[in-house]
C-alpha cells in the first residue's frame, strides 16, 4: 500500500482539529444518522465519518466495519485529505497501488471506495465522509456531486460548532464578539438562538428564522418558550431557574432531540445543544438547532418498510421462521405460531428444542448446520406430532444473509 503524504499544512490542521474537540464533546447520534442515510442513499454496505489526528483515523460514526479507529498510514481516507479537496473515487481498490495491499481490501473485502474531505476554515481537511462496497463500481458525476454535498453540509455543521467553541473559549465581551458572531450567525447552516438568563431571545440567525417561520423582529424580546410545544414550553423557564440555582443541567450542556413549534402551529424534530457563555459575569445561553426532519422521514420510511415486510410475512399461510447461527428464533409468522399452538410473542428467543420434540429438534438443527456449512438451500420432510395430531411437513431451509452477504442464520 502506498502511504499518503502528510498535508503541507499538517501542523495547522492538527490545531484546528484540537479546537474542534469533537472526540470528547459531542454525542455522535446525529452524525450516525447522517452516515446511515448516506449508506442507504448510495446503496452500499459501509459508510463512515472519520477525523484524522496525528496517528490515527478515528470514526465519529460508522456502519459496516467492526472497528472504531485505524492507523492513519493504513487508512484509505488519508489520500482524500490532500488538496484540491475533491472527492476521491477508487472504482476497484485491487487495481490501485494506493489501496491494493490495504488490510481493508485484503481482510475486509473492500473493493470500492469514495470519500470527500471535511474541510474547515477553507484550508484544513480534518477528516472524511466516505462510502465503501465489497464490489467494484463507479460513480457518475451527479453521484460524486451528491457525495460532495453531503460532506459540505457536515463541514458547515462542524465549522459552526468549532466557531462557537472558539467564541466561548475566548470569553470576549459581547461587544467585541459582535462582528464575528454576526458573521457566523448569518452564514451558519444550523439554527442558532441566543437567550438571556430569563429565557428572552436576544439573537436568532437566518437559519433559525427559516426553521421556525418568524422574522428577527418577531423573535427578539420574546421568551424562547414560544418556539416549543408542550411539555417543553411549560417546563423551559423552570429548567433555566433550576440550572442557575443549582448548576445541575437538564438541557444545558446536554444535546438531545426535541420538537420545535413553527409559526403555523406545526411541529418539527430537531437536535438541540445548549451552551452557557459568561459575558461580563452574566450568564447567557446559545442554542444550536439541527433540523432532523429529513432524518426522521428516512427513519419513518424504514419503519414502514419493516411493517410492510411484517405484514407480508404474517399474511402467508405457510409457516415462516428465521433463526441466527445459534438457532435462536429471530422472527416467526402467525402461521408458524398457530401450528405450534402458541402466540408469536411466546417464541421470541427460543431454540427448536424449546418447542419441538427432541428427535425433530435434532433433525432441524442438523438441517441448519448443513445450510450454514454449504450456503445452499435444503429441503426435507419431517413427520411430527403437533397438538395431538400426526402431521408431516416439507421444510425448506435457506441461508439468511446480512447487507454484506455474510450468512447470519
Amino acid at each position: 500500500m502506498i502511504k499518503a503524504p502528510r498535508p503541507a499544512n499538517e501542523a495547522g490542521r492538527l490545531r484546528v482539529l484540537q479546537a474542534l474537540d469533537l472526540f470528547n464533546s459531542v454525542d455522535g447520534t446525529v452524525f450516525q444518522r447522517e452516515v446511515d442515510i448516506l449508506r442507504r442513499v448510495f446503496g452500499v454496505p459501509t459508510a463512515l465519518m472519520a477525523l484524522a489526528d496525528e496517528t490515527h483515523q478515528r470514526f465519529i460514526a460508522v456502519h459496516g466495519l467492526p472497528m472504531r479507529e485505524i492507523a492513519r498510514d493504513l487508512a484509505i481516507c488519508s489520500h482524500a485529505l490532500l488538496p484540491p479537496f475533491a472527492p476521491l473515487v477508487i472504482a476497484d481498490t485491487q487495481c490501485d497501488g494506493r489501496t491494493q495491499h490495504s488490510f481493508l481490501v485484503t481482510e475486509h473485502g473492500i473493493r470500492f471506495y469514495a470519500g470527500a474531505p471535511l474541510v474547515l476554515d477553507g484550508e484544513f481537511a480534518v477528516g472524511t465522509l466516505c462510502i465503501m462496497d465489497t464490489q467494484p463500481r463507479g460513480l457518475d458525476a451527479d453521484a460524486i456531486t451528491l457525495l460532495h454535498d453531503f460532506a459540505l453540509r457536515l463541514s458547515a455543521t462542524l465549522q459552526t460548532m468549532m466557531d462557537a467553541r472558539r467564541l466561548v473559549a475566548e470569553k470576549k465581551p459581547l461587544v467585541a464578539m459582535g462582528q464575528e458572531l454576526q458573521a457566523i450567525l448569518q452564514t451558519a447552516a444550523i439554527g442558532i438562538v441566543r437567550i438571556d438568563a430569563g429565557g428572552i431571545i436576544e439573537v436568532a440567525n437566518p437559519c433559525a428564522e427559516r426553521l421556525f417561520g418568524y422574522t428577527q423582529p418577531e423573535l427578539v424580546g420574546q421568551n424562547v418558550a414560544m418556539l416549543m410545544p408542550e411539555p417543553w414550553r411549560s417546563a423551559h423557564d423552570g429548567y433555566l431557574m433550576q440550572y442557575l440555582a443549582t448548576r445541575d443541567p437538564k438541557v444545558i450542556g446536554v444535546g438531545r432531540s426535541v420538537l420545535g413549534l413553527h409559526k403555523t402551529g406545526s411541529t418539527f424534530p430537531f437536535n438541540l445543544a445548549v451552551s452557557e457563555i459568561i459575558v461580563d459575569g452574566v450568564s447567557k445561553f446559545v442554542g444550536f438547532i439541527l433540523d432532523l426532519t429529513i432524518q426522521k422521514q428516512a427513519e419513518a420510511a424504514l419503519a414502514q418498510e419493516r411493517a410492510l415486510l411484517r405484514s407480508v410475512i404474517d399474511s402467508s399461510v405457510s409457516p415462516i421462521a428465521a433463526v441466527n447461527r445459534e438457532g435462536v428464533l429471530l422472527l416467526t409468522n402467525q402461521a408458524f405460531a398457530t401450528g405450534l399452538g402458541v402466540a408469536v410473542a411466546d417464541l421470541a428467543g427460543k431454540k427448536s428444542n424449546d418447542y419441538l420434540p427432541a428427535a425433530v429438534a435434532d433433525l432441524n438443527q442438523a438441517a441448519n448446520e448443513r445450510v450454514l456449512a454449504t450456503g445452499e438451500s435444503h429441503t426435507f420432510r419431517t413427520p411430527i406430532v403437533l397438538q395431538g395430531q400426526a402431521r408431516a411437513f416439507e421444510t425448506t431451509k435457506s441461508p439468511l444473509r446480512d447487507a454484506t452477504g455474510h450468512i447470519i442464520g
